[in-house]
C-alpha cells in the first residue's frame, strides 16, 4: 500500500504542476451541466495511522530513522488488527454505494442541477486521463475514502472536494489550479473506546450487517454535508471559525460550530481557510430491536383514528 502511494505521488509530481489558486467566491450554482469527477480509489476499508512527530525522537537523521521504524511497526500492527473487520465487510461495495449517493444527491441548486459525471475507478487512471487532456478544463473533483483510525476509536467516511482548473503548459505538462478544497467527514464512534484490541472486539460484536448499515449511513451523511455546504444556507457559514465552539452528542462534546443535528447525529464546522471542514458524528450502537409481534386478537384496528387521539407526525430532521 505504501509503495503504491509513493508511486502515485511521484507520478503526480512529475507529470503536472499543482498550485493553490487565490480563494475566491464560487458562483451558485457552479455552472450548468458542470463537470463532476468522482475518483473511486479504494477496494477495501483502510486503517489510517497518524505519523509520529520526528522531534519526538530528537530530530535529525537518526530521529527520522527511528520515527520511520516506529511508524512501520504501528502500520503493521494496525493492518493485522483490521483483518477480521475487513473479512466482515468483504462483500460491502463502498464504491457502488458512494457513486449511487453522489448521483442521487449532488444534482442541486448549490452545485449544479445537471452535473456531467465522470467516474474514475482509480487515482492512477484519473491522473492518466488528466495527462492525456481527456478531462474537462474545470471540474468539481470528489475523492471518497473510508477507514478506521489506528486506535479503532472510530470508523469514518470522508469526501475530499476540490474545484479545479486545468491548463496545458508549453512543455506539455498539465497545470492544476485548486480554488476550493474542503473535506467532509462522517465519524461513527464507539460509545466507550478502550484499549485497541478491545475496540476491535467491540466493532466485531456489532456484526457485519450492522457495520454495513453504519457505513451506508456514513456515506449518505458525507454526501449530504457536501450538498448542504454548497447550498445558500451552507455558504452563509463559510469562513466562520471558533476554536472554543463545540456540539454535544450522546453526552460527549465534539469540536466545531454546530451546523445541523438530528436523532443520533450532529454536524459541525471546524478549521480556517483551506483547513475548513465539515464533520458529522454519530455513535456506533447495535441495531434497534425489532418490534414485538402483535397478538392476533389485537391485530384488528379501527378504520380511522379519532382526531383527538392522532399523534403528531414528527418533522423530518434529515437534511
Amino acid at each position: 500500500m505504501f509503495k503504491r502511494l509513493l508511486m502515485t505521488v511521484a507520478l503526480v509530481a512529475t507529470t503536472f504542476n499543482v498550485s493553490a489558486a487565490k480563494p475566491q467566491a464560487l458562483p451558485m450554482p457552479l455552472g450548468e451541466q458542470y463537470p463532476v469527477e468522482v475518483v473511486l480509489n479504494q477496494q477495501e476499508i483502510a486503517v489510517d495511522v497518524s505519523a509520529t512527530n520526528p522531534m519526538a525522537a530528537g530530530g535529525g537523521l537518526l530521529g527520522a530513522l527511528i520515527v520511520a521504524g516506529v511508524d512501520n511497526a504501528r502500520t503493521k500492527n494496525a493492518e493485522e488488527r483490521i483483518v477480521p473487520l475487513r473479512d466482515m465487510l468483504i462483500t460491502y461495495r463502498f464504491n457502488e454505494a458512494m457513486e449511487q449517493a453522489i448521483r442521487a444527491k449532488v444534482p442541486s441548486p448549490g452545485i449544479t442541477e445537471s452535473p456531467a459525471f465522470n467516474i474514475q475507478s482509480s487515482m492512477l487512471g484519473a491522473i492518466d486521463a488528466q495527462n492525456r487532456q481527456q478531462l474537462a478544463p474545470y471540474a468539481l473533483v470528489l475523492t471518497p475514502r473510508y477507514a478506521f483510525d489506528n486506535k479503532f476509536h472510530a470508523m469514518t467516511v470522508k469526501i475530499t472536494a476540490q474545484v479545479v482548473e486545468r491548463s496545458v503548459k508549453s512543455n506539455g505538462k498539465t497545470k492544476l489550479a485548486i480554488s476550493f478544497n474542503r473535506v467532509y467527514t462522517h465519524h461513527v464512534q464507539l460509545p466507550a473506546p478502550g484499549e485497541v484490541d478491545d475496540n476491535v472486539k467491540a466493532w466485531q460484536a456489532l456484526g457485519g450487517p450492522r457495520l454495513v448499515e453504519l457505513l451506508d449511513q456514513a456515506v449518505l451523511h458525507s454526501v449530504d454535508m457536501l450538498v448542504f455546504d454548497f447550498s445558500r444556507e451552507g455558504r452563509a457559514e463559510w469562513g466562520k471559525f471558533d476554536r472554543r465552539a463545540s456540539a454535544s452528542i450522546d453526552g460527549r462534546n465534539v469540536p466545531g460550530i454546530h451546523q445541523r443535528a438530528g436523532e443520533g447525529w450532529v454536524w459541525t464546522r471546524t478549521g480556517k481557510g483551506y483547513l475548513e471542514a465539515l464533520n458529522g458524528y454519530q455513535t456506533a450502537k447495535a441495531a434497534p430491536a425489532a418490534p414485538a409481534s402483535v397478538p392476533a386478537e389485537a391485530e384488528a384496528a379501527p378504520a380511522t383514528v379519532p382526531a383527538a387521539e392522532a399523534a403528531p407526525v414528527p418533522a423530518d430532521t434529515m437534511p
